[in-house]
């Protein structure tokens, strides 16, 4: 028996109390929502430590774009300029972090 049919038995033999039925539905649909997003919270959250950790473990020749590199002479020292950020490999190493943790999800 559903929840449904059971709250519609009580309310039908008068077992009820001062909530009608659709009331009694309402709370139930009400607390399914609360437990799915619930659910969300956590997804997101391992999705985003997940994401974090991705993005901590790059090293400089994931991000950087080496042959971009400027420089100038400033007197006895040689300063950097301008350094291009890699951005389509940052990109690639998140998608591919959240392709399998979708992948894990469905599973």
């Amino acid at each position: 028996m559903t929840i449904t049919e059971t709250i519609g038995q009580i309310t039908n033999n008068n077992l009820g109390s001062i909530y009608s039925k659709d009331d009694v539905l309402r709370l139930l649909e009400n607390i399914k929502q609360e437990e799915g997003k619930a659910d969300m919270d956590d997804i997101f959250d391992k999705l985003k430590l997940r994401i974090e950790r991705t993005v901590n473990n790059l090293n400089s020749s994931d991000v950087c774009d080496y042959d971009s590199v400027e420089f100038s002479l400033n007197g006895r020292e040689i300063e950097m300029d301008n350094i291009d950020v890699n951005h389509s490999e940052i990109w690639d190493q998140i998608g591919s972090e959240i392709d399998d943790f979708v992948n894990e999800l469905t599973d």
